[in-house]
Order: structure tokens, then C-alpha cells, then sequence
């Protein structure tokens, strides 16, 4: 990964995806401060904030956890990212960062692309782009050149722990009937 400019907030869930960006960050020197959401939706969640917040103070890197309890009418992924992504606005521009790195890669992209076209969606730009403006701070995605499988070998190569998601297994959820059934 190629270091960037200026003090950038990196989103950590403390999956692979994630916790492989924030090791990366840290490798190539760059000036980073973490934003992990606590949704309390399922059991280990206070456990994976826990480690998130953990790995951050070993490495000197400040965290901010959004931990109130999460509440929503209608579509949950929809709802879950408008508040994630709510929180990162909120630092971004309370703290003077560049922008938020998050850590989509080649998968979600495919997946992103498919659910578009099962939707017949026409959108400006299929799956996601590199970089997009959200609400009037900078979004990026760096690891768009890596698979899934590359960042878990990533981790399990530098020893980094991570939490996988078993909500990510429950096909009733589109993305998640998209990842098992068409880009498995």
C-alpha cells in the first residue's frame, strides 16, 4: 500500500479486510487515527471493540468508538451504514482528518457490481471507485486490488487477530446471498 499524505481516520470493524488496512497504515508510516462502530448486534461485539481497541493503544494510534446502542426501521445494512458512515463525517470534519479509509477490496466490488445488476440498477459508476466524496469528506478505498482471501493471508502471515463476521453467513441479506451463491 502506498503512504499517504496528512492524518487520515481508517475504519476498523476488526475483520481481515480491516485490521490488514490499519496493519498496512501502520507499516508505511502513515499518520492514521481508527473509527470502530459498535453496533451491539451480536455476542462478541463488545469483544471484537475490545481488541480493536487494544491493537490501537499497542501501536499508539488513537481510537474513536461510536458504542451507543444501535437502533433502525427497515433495511439494517442500509441503516448500519448510514450511521457508520454518519460517525466517520463527523470525525473527519470535527478532527481535521483528510478523509476515511475503508477497507472494501475485489470481492465487494463484484458484489457491489452484481447486486446493481440483479437490481437493473444504471448507476454513474459500477461496483465502487477508488475514491468518492460522501457528504463533503473524501472516502477512500485502497485495498480494491486485493482479494478477500489475499488480506486473510495477509493477516495470518504478520500475526494479526482477526473477528469474522457470522452475520456475513445469513443469505436473507442480498450482499450476503451474492457473496455465497455468485462470487463465492
Amino acid at each position: 500500500m502506498q503512504k499517504l499524505n496528512g492524518k487520515w481516520l481508517c475504519a476498523v470493524s476488526g475483520g481481515p479486510d480491516s485490521m490488514a488496512l490499519l496493519h498496512m497504515c501502520i507499516e508505511v508510516g502513515m499518520e492514521i487515527a481508527v473509527a470502530h462502530v459498535n453496533y451491539h448486534h451480536r455476542d462478541s461485539a463488545g469483544e471484537e471493540e475490545s481488541y480493536v481497541h487494544s491493537f490501537c493503544e499497542a501501536h499508539q494510534v488513537e481510537c474513536y468508538v461510536r458504542n451507543e446502542r444501535f437502533t433502525y426501521e427497515g433495511n439494517f445494512e442500509a441503516s448500519a451504514r448510514k450511521w457508520r458512515y454518519d460517525f466517520f463525517v463527523s470525525l473527519v470534519k470535527e478532527k481535521h482528518f483528510m478523509g476515511v479509509l475503508i477497507a472494501h477490496q475485489e470481492d465487494d466490488v463484484l458484489e457491489t457490481y452484481f447486486m446493481q445488476e440483479e437490481r437493473k440498477l444504471v448507476p454513474a459508476y459500477y461496483g465502487l471507485k477508488e475514491e468518492n466524496m460522501y457528504h463533503g469528506i473524501l472516502v477512500k478505498r485502497p485495498l480494491l486490488e486485493y482479494t478477500k482471501k489475499d488480506l486473510e493471508e495477509y493477516c495470518q502471515s504478520h500475526a494479526i487477530r482477526y473477528y469474522l463476521d457470522m452475520t456475513n453467513e445469513d443469505t436473507a441479506y442480498a450482499r450476503n446471498k451474492i457473496r455465497k451463491e455468485v462470487v463465492g
